[in-house]
């Protein structure tokens, strides 16, 4: 989702692939906002990343690299997580 401020959604859709994701990254020490209904409409959950200059390279890459695992572990098809 296109966003011009230092807020970075990333929509997965269901409420269960939004708390996995957030669950992955947590255990390596990366800190999401899991955002689901009612805060958003049904169906468009989502991770918030918060980015900031204190951020490094290295913060940058890990995010990267969690999101990428979270990518390759688990699937959103019809709504249910695949994993």
């Amino acid at each position: 989702m296109a966003s011009s401020t230092p807020i970075q959604p990333v929509v997965l859709g269901d409420d269960a692939t939004v708390m996995a994701w957030a669950a992955r990254l947590a255990e390596r020490g990366i800190q999401v906002g899991a955002i689901r209904e009612p805060t958003v409409p049904r169906g468009q959950a989502r991770l918030r990343i918060t980015l900031s200059a204190a951020h490094t390279d290295d913060d940058l890459n890990a995010l990267l690299e969690g999101l990428a695992d979270c990518r390759a572990r688990h699937t959103v098809t019809g709504g249910e997580m695949l994993t």
